[in-house]
């Protein structure tokens, strides 16, 4: 891995918030590689207790959740099989910051590899 692409990965994140865990980065970014996936997909993909994986993805939703304001990246609807599970997937939004987040050192976008 570039060390200089990673640096200006992390560098776009604190553009959101310069205070951002790393936990809170891998979150938004498990969720954009896999295009849709439920929270618990996120638990067991990271590594994390339930308690940090509703704290983080909460954190990329556009509500108030743990007494602070969503970002509005990732929105959570009801899945149609299990109304006990939420899908997560990114909005527009979501889609246009990963799409920074990923683009070149020459500027040029790369190629989002999010299934539909």
């Amino acid at each position: 891995m570039d060390v200089n692409i990673l640096t200006r990965e992390i560098e776009t994140f604190a553009d959101v918030d310069p205070e951002m865990q790393i936990t809170t980065m891998l979150v938004f970014l498990f969720i954009a590689q896999r295009g849709v996936c439920t929270q618990k997909d996120v638990e067991i993909g990271l590594g994390l207790t339930n308690a940090t994986a509703s704290r983080n993805v909460s954190y990329w939703c556009d509500h108030k959740a743990f007494n602070v304001e969503g970002i509005g990246f990732v929105e959570r609807t009801e899945d149609p099989r299990d109304r006990r599970y939420k899908l997560l997937r990114l909005t527009k939004a979501g889609m246009k910051f990963y799409d920074k987040v990923k683009a070149d050192k020459h500027g040029k976008t790369a190629k989002r590899q999010v299934a539909s």
